[in-house]
């Protein structure tokens, strides 16, 4: 029964975890790609309406170098996190208390 219940809650977290990596790495970049064009204006290319990600450093030649931090794989979601929010506070206001509880949640482990 111990053991039942060990892997489940395992696979509750490995569930939780995949979840909260769509969410700030892909979600998050998609909302920031939208707000982009107050940052740069963009270059001629092609915005793919299903995939706001798609060609995105042909459209605004300056994200590029900002991209890895804001996009550091499954193992990297809460330093992604901390990292979209350091972005964002830096060019845009963002509610304090919602940048607090961020970044509570981004150093709990």
């Amino acid at each position: 029964m111990h053991d039942r219940r060990a892997a489940l809650l395992g696979r509750l977290d490995a569930i939780a975890s995949s979840l909260a990596q769509r969410l700030i790495q892909v979600h998050a970049i998609d909302r920031l790609l939208d707000l982009w064009s107050s940052i740069e204006n963009p270059e001629h290319g092609f915005r793919d309406p299903f995939d706001a990600t798609r060609r995105a450093e042909q459209r605004f030649p300056g994200m590029g170098p900002h991209l890895p931090p804001l996009i550091q794989g499954y193992g990297g979601t809460p330093e992604s996190g901390l990292a979209i929010l350091a972005f964002l506070e830096a060019r845009f206001p963002v509610d304090p208390m919602l940048a607090q509880r961020i970044k509570e949640l981004a150093t709990v482990r």
